[in-house]
This record gives structure tokens, sequence and C-alpha cells, in this order.
């Protein structure tokens, strides 16, 4: 009798450590979720801040011509760079963050792309990194590199787009 007890108490110890063992693994699940939930909306928030937004409006209106003055780009060479003539560093900066956060599983990639097209920019951008890389290593910007990968890679898995496969689709007439 005794030790049917005992093997009792055992199962029932057992079962408690179990279904709190799982329990604390579901709340974990759900604290991941929303630290990246948290960190994904902060990170989509930023281009409206008014230094990346004047940074992403330089890129696309302003630097085109100024890629081609040869001022413009020496100064790439000095240290530290005039962030107020070269507004598209802050853009850089970002990406490198957004990469950053990616590659150390911060934010789920498929979200972020899902929401977001940073290739246009890695494209304009590209002389920018090259001459800055040329003084500086092959480590300069290598996390924007990386999410620029990773966004082609997600772009070719999903060539159109990111629709539910059995969601009804909505008529544009």
């Amino acid at each position: 009798m005794a030790e049917t007890i005992s093997a009792a108490a055992s199962i029932a110890t057992f079962l408690v450590i179990a279904v709190t063992a799982i329990a604390a693994i579901i709340q974990l699940r759900h604290l991941r979720q929303n630290n990246q939930l948290n960190a994904l909306l902060t990170i989509l928030r930023m281009p409206y801040d008014p230094v990346l937004h004047d940074a992403l409006e330089f890129i696309d209106s302003e630097l085109p011509d100024r890629l081609n003055d040869r001022e413009f780009m020496q100064q790439l060479d000095k240290s530290p760079v005039n962030r107020k003539v070269h507004k598209e560093l802050d853009a850089l900066d970002y990406y490198e963050r957004v990469g950053a956060y990616i590659k150390a599983n911060l934010i789920d990639a498929g979200v972020y792309f899902d929401c977001s097209s940073p290739e246009r920019y890695w494209d304009a951008l590209k002389p920018v990194i090259k001459a800055m890389r040329s003084q500086r290593g092959p480590s300069t910007y290598e996390n924007f590199e990386y999410l620029i990968l990773l966004a082609q890679r997600w772009d070719r898995n999903h060539p159109e787009g990111n629709y539910p496969p059995n969601a009804q689709r909505l008529s544009l007439d």
C-alpha cells in the first residue's frame, strides 16, 4: 500500500513538473513573439523619423547626381564622414541595424520582407558602400549586405508575393 501511494505521488509529481514545463515553454514562445513584434514595429516606424525620412528622400532625389561628383565621393575616405553632406549614411546605418537584428533572429526575416523591400536602397547605395569598403574593409555594412541576400532569397521564394495560397482574391473591377 505504501509503495502504491509512493508510486502515485511520484507519477503526480512528474505530471505536475511536465505540465509546468510545457506551460513555461508556451509562455516563453509568446514572450519571444511579443518581443519580435515590438522590435519589428520599431524598425518599421523608423523610416518615418525625420532624419531617416530625409536620408531616404536624399537617396531618391539627390544621390544619383552626387555620385558623379568627385569631391562628394572623396569625402567618404575621411573619418568621420560629414553626415550633413552624406545623408545616405543614416539610411545605411538603419539597414545595417535591421540586418544585424535579423541575423541575430531578433526579428523574423519573413515578416520583415513581407512589409519592406530594402533592395532598391542597396542598388542606390552600392557605389557608396564600395567607396567606403575600399578604405574600411569588407565588413563595412556587411549586415546590410546580408539583409539584401536574404531579401533576394525571399523574393525568389515568393515570386507572386506572399498572399495566402488558399485565400480568395478580391476583384479589382
